[in-house]
């Protein structure tokens, strides 16, 4: 029996905006899931065709969190003033080839205004107003919240030239995972330990060798 073709879902959308409000890392990421990754062979993407990029599917234990999910980080450089395309391409064992593109509007040469704040009860899109790194996000009543809490979920604003500044941000626990859901199975890294960080002046992740990158100390 042959196995399904994969269907790709982009998870914010196949028409996206980065750099209207700045650049608060070096990277954009487009992020989805594949289903049937079993059936997966080869994948690749491309910006404005040019040269084709490995996709890696999930689940790794770090950033890609259930099977099939993927995580395309894309240097700012790589993207134009204007419309890009970013072009994936799932090829499955038998053959069978899907595609789906990923319109990207890049504005450059913006800075984060500061002060700056988000009342979460106002925005339609996550991304009018940060930059999802890792994860999937949902907009709720009480604010933004992972709709499939792992490790690590990040979402990402502000501008290096930033200086002199405060934070202030309200955070809600619903659960804490257990010692047991943690490091004595397999699972993500957590270390014994569950928190929530701001990562100030943070340059993004550091080339690793990884796909997505794992090294978040830079």
């Amino acid at each position: 029996m042959v196995d399904p073709a994969p269907a790709i879902e982009v998870w914010y959308g196949d028409h996206q905006e980065f750099g209207q409000l700045g650049d608060p890392q070096p990277l954009v990421n487009i992020l989805g899931s594949a289903t049937h990754p079993r059936a997966i062979g080869d994948a690749f993407y491309r910006v404005n065709k040019g040269e084709r990029q490995q996709i890696v599917f999930g689940c790794d234990l770090h950033r890609l969190a259930r099977s099939g999910d993927f995580n395309l980080e894309i240097d700012r450089t790589q993207l134009r003033e204007g419309t890009n395309l970013v072009e994936i391409l799932v090829r499955t064992l038998h053959g069978f080839e899907v595609t789906r593109t990923v319109t990207v509007e890049y504005d450059t040469g913006n800075r984060w205004p500061l002060p700056y704040s988000v009342d979460w009860r106002t925005v339609d899109d996550i991304q009018d107003v940060a930059e999802v790194v890792d994860g999937k996000w949902v907009l709720t009543g009480d604010g933004v919240r992972t709709a499939e809490p792992y490790y690590d979920r990040v979402l990402a604003f502000g501008d290096a030239s930033w200086k002199d500044y405060e934070v202030v941000v309200d955070v809600t626990y619903h659960e804490i995972f257990g010692d047991h859901e943690g490091r004595n199975i397999k699972g993500p890294p957590y270390l014994d330990h569950a928190h929530a960080s701001l990562a100030l002046r943070w340059g993004g992740h550091p080339a690793d060798g990884h796909i997505p990158r794992r090294e978040w100390r830079n």
